[in-house]
């Protein structure tokens, strides 16, 4: 049997019934706004609805300009936690987030929470109820340029929501706006049926409740937003896009990540790991593993869902061979780490969208393509890719470096070309 993590990993049941409730109830429409109760929320808007939009008035006839335009990432660090050390080189870059805590990110680099703006009395509050208002005063009067996600605005979880890409445009300010996933992921317009399953399996339903407003979400920033940055499946889901790329990584501290390949180990060890199984295919990859493991005594697997990072990251360093997914068809932040560390991914690349990035620019993706070392996995041809590998052992070596080496070329690539679309962005608003 292959040795799994504590919580498991999701298996159907048998005979082909897969039970994806076994709650047995309905979902809770009292969650769809996230960890607020929306009664809650709509009372507390009232509340300070008077003296929040006095203030935006104050501060709107009262409003400066900063000799070099500053700029804020917000409102949470998924991926801005690599973004803003990077751009704080060169620009004057801060990054907030309501929350201090963020598993398996690194929140080193959270310069302001909401905590920092809040009165002491309010702390026992979720940091959204008020700090919703407080944290947009402070950050319309102090920066120019906003970084945020399609769910990441300060008052995003407040009935004033739809006003917020209108007040940016009334104070002059620009707005840069991202994706991370699961803020444009709608279970109407989802294409990868796992996905769609999955979202209800670990939302427990809640997910596509938010679908109507996800969308008038994604629309409403489209139309008002400066700029739009879309990576790899966004263009799916969004109707306006400034610029694509497949895989947009920067990590910021690489020699966290050292070369990890131990060719004297007398098996070859393979890993898997998720934070949510399902989703990433686990359940066939189990039994792929195991199948193997039958009929090799010369390998190792193991398998984790919802390990913390830093348990997750010591475990790769002893690995091999890395599995990733089988779902989601691109090239994750966890298969760059892995690849950094000498890891041979394993993963599966949509062919839909790999077509569609050599139509937008053949000269660059057709080399990205064919000489990416990253094993293209399916659900049908996963046991046929791993024995290959297993038949050839000397190989696994000179694989394990073309992984790290492909995986610090597309990292360097990826920081000048952030940094140029960032520099091109200043000079366009603010000039030269």
């Amino acid at each position: 049997m292959c040795a799994k993590g504590s919580k498991g990993v999701w298996m159907p049941d048998r005979n082909g019934w897969s039970l994806l409730n076994p709650s047995y109830r309905a979902p809770s429409p009292w969650k769809k706004s996230g960890s607020l109760n929306p009664l809650v929320t709509s009372l507390v808007g009232l509340i300070v609805a008077l003296p929040f939009f006095l203030s935006l008035t104050a501060l709107y006839l009262f409003r400066r300009k900063n000799l070099k335009p500053k700029m804020l990432y917000a409102t949470h660090p998924i991926l801005f936690s690599e973004y803003k050390p990077f751009i704080a080189q060169y620009h004057s870059a801060t990054l907030f987030s309501f929350n201090e805590h963020f598993a398996n990110i690194n929140t080193a680099c959270i310069d302001k929470s909401a905590k920092d703006l809040l009165p002491a009395f309010l702390h026992g509050f979720d940091t959204r109820l008020f700090g919703s208002y407080i944290g947009f005063l402070w950050a319309i009067r102090h920066f120019d340029i906003f970084h945020l996600f399609f769910d990441g605005g300060f008052l995003d979880r407040t009935p004033f929501w739809r006003l917020e890409p209108l007040i940016y445009k009334l104070f002059g300010k620009k707005t840069i706006i991202y994706h991370y996933g699961g803020d444009i992921w709608t279970a109407f317009q989802n294409r990868n049926l796992i996905h769609k399953v999955a979202q209800n399996i670990n939302e427990r339903g809640r997910n596509f409740l938010l679908d109507r407003k996800k969308i008038r979400r994604i629309y409403l920033w489209s139309e008002h937003a400066d700029f739009v940055i879309a990576q790899s499946y966004g263009v799916e889901y969004l109707p306006r896009t400034d610029l694509l790329i497949y895989a947009n990584h920067i990590l910021t501290d690489k020699e966290r990540y050292s070369y990890a390949f131990d060719s004297t180990e007398p098996k070859v060890k393979i890993f898997h790991s998720a934070s949510i199984g399902f989703r990433k295919g686990s359940p066939a990859i189990r039994q792929v593993l195991e199948n193997l493991q039958q009929r090799h005594s010369t390998i190792e697997c193991h398998i984790s869902e919802g390990l913390r990072r830093e348990e997750y990251l010591h475990r790769l360093d002893e690995m091999h061979i890395f599995i990733e997914q089988l779902t989601d068809g691109f090239i994750s932040f966890t298969a760059i780490e892995a690849m950094l560390k000498g890891k041979i991914v394993v993963t599966h690349l949509d062919p839909q969208l790999v077509r569609f990035y050599k139509q937008l620019d053949y000269a660059y993706y057709e080399r990205f393509f064919r000489t990416i070392p990253i094993i293209d996995a399916s659900v049908e041809n996963l046991e046929e890719k791993i024995e290959a590998l297993l038949a050839d052992r000397e190989g696994l070596a000179e694989l394990s470096r073309q992984n790290r080496e492909f995986a610090l070329q597309l990292l360097h690539e990826n920081e000048t070309m952030y940094r140029q679309s960032v520099d091109a962005f200043i000079a366009a608003h603010y000039g030269a």
